[in-house]
């Protein structure tokens, strides 16, 4: 009846309808996520090199420390303690505030999209982020950690930070 007209149109079941709009919102969905990882990957190459920089920084500190008797290990053991301390409060803190973020999240979806459903974090996911955090320390610290603990004392103590 409209083969001929200026205006086609095309019909569609309801069902092919709501599986076009599923697939668009996975569209939306992947891209979302993929921004989130992104996003995760730059906040922790943040984090990694301002523990980095803390040590670094820190050279005349950690020359007066081994100036006064404390080996190398044990200004090693204390660097890393003292970094995996300062991630892991922040992990904790951050894994403390989730149950409100994702409500929060949840409730401004709901009045943009309309009813969305429950969200929730995993304890899995709490423990994935714990250990992504506490590598991340480790592997952030270790090597300013390890040369600054290498440094000659003299050398330590001459420099301005």
């Amino acid at each position: 009846m409209f083969a001929n007209s200026p205006y086609p149109t095309r019909t569609e079941s309801e069902r092919s309808f709501q599986l076009g709009f599923l697939a668009m919102s996975e569209a939306i969905l992947a891209a979302i996520r993929i921004g989130s990882y992104v996003i995760l990957a730059i906040m922790l190459l943040v984090v990694g090199n301002t523990l980095a920089m803390s040590v670094r920084e820190r050279a005349v500190d950690i020359a007066t420390l081994r100036a006064l008797g404390f080996k190398r290990r044990f200004v090693l053991g204390l660097m890393v303690a003292e970094s995996m301390a300062m991630v892991l409060s922040s992990a904790m803190l951050g894994m403390a505030a989730s149950p409100w973020l994702t409500k929060a999240f949840r409730a401004v979806v709901s009045k943009s999209v309309g009813t969305s459903p429950e969200i929730s974090v995993a304890p899995s996911t709490l423990g994935l982020g714990a250990a992504a955090a506490a590598a991340v320390g480790l592997a952030a610290v270790l090597l300013p950690a390890i040369r600054a603990a290498r440094l000659p004392v003299a050398e330590g103590l001459r420099r301005v930070a």
